[in-house]
């Protein structure tokens, strides 16, 4: 599944203003952990594909 443009900007949001965690957004907004993931590398907000930890 991808993210909708509304999507990503929320994503972005979440994790940089608010600090929360990936799979605190990936509940939230109701989308699997790895498409939060994506939107952050893609975005360049996370340097590492390492493990997605919740």
């Amino acid at each position: 599944m991808s993210a909708s443009p509304e999507q990503r900007v929320q994503i972005l949001r979440l994790y940089q203003a608010e600090r929360w965690r990936v799979g605190t957004i990936a509940r939230q907004l109701g989308v699997h952990h790895s498409t939060v993931h994506r939107v952050l590398m893609r975005a360049e907000v996370l340097n590492s594909p390492g493990p997605v930890l919740s």
